[in-house]
């Protein structure tokens, strides 16, 4: 969550006309939106009544792609986060980075209208 909200906060502050996509691998779309507005209000961006620059506005964070949970993967999950290492190079690994790739990929071939 912090990692996705700073990335948002630097991207509005920057002026870029983009909105930050987020592939949530543990916990809700709302509970991280939640957050990112918690931050938001910490920097002085969003007031306590909630007025101001809202998380929505500046972050898409997608849920269903958490698989079996925190921590746990599918041999699915491991053969996709093997394969995409060896292609690229990029080394995922299966708590986040690999489920968030996972989430992407699948995300862009059935809803590619959100990015």
């Amino acid at each position: 969550g912090g990692s996705a909200a700073g990335i948002a906060l630097g991207v509005y502050l920057a002026g870029l006309p983009i909105k930050v996509h987020a592939i949530n691998v543990c916990d809700s779309s709302e509970f991280f939106y939640a957050f990112v507005d918690k931050y938001l209000r910490a920097v002085g961006k969003q007031q306590e009544d909630g007025s101001g620059l809202q998380a929505k506005e500046i972050i898409n964070i997608i849920d269903g792609h958490m698989g079996l949970g925190y921590g746990l993967s599918t041999p699915e999950e491991l053969k996709a986060i093997h394969d995409i290492s060896v292609q690229t190079g990029v080394i995922l690994d299966p708590t986040y980075s690999g489920k968030a790739v996972i989430g992407l990929q699948k995300e862009a071939a059935e809803r590619p209208s959100q990015f």
